[in-house]
């Protein structure tokens, strides 16, 4: 049995500002990084929960207390 799992785009995006990836997904005022930007253009901005977000879709493991 195969399993795929859906796509995940990862983009490494200079620190200096304007992030114009950031801009044209998000608009200019939300240009904070790390950000995980889900489907429904909801975001996720804090490391921890990125992790975990990602370990819970993804079968992985989560970050520990």
């Amino acid at each position: 049995m195969v399993l795929c799992e859906p796509n995940v785009e990862v983009c490494r995006i200079p620190f200096a500002k304007p992030r114009d990836v950031l801009v044209a997904a998000l608009g200019s005022e939300h240009q904070w990084l790390p950000v995980l930007i889900l489907e429904d253009k909801q975001t996720i901005t804090e490391p921890e929960a990125i992790i975990d977000y990602l370990a819970e879709q993804f079968s992985g493991p989560q970050v520990l207390p």
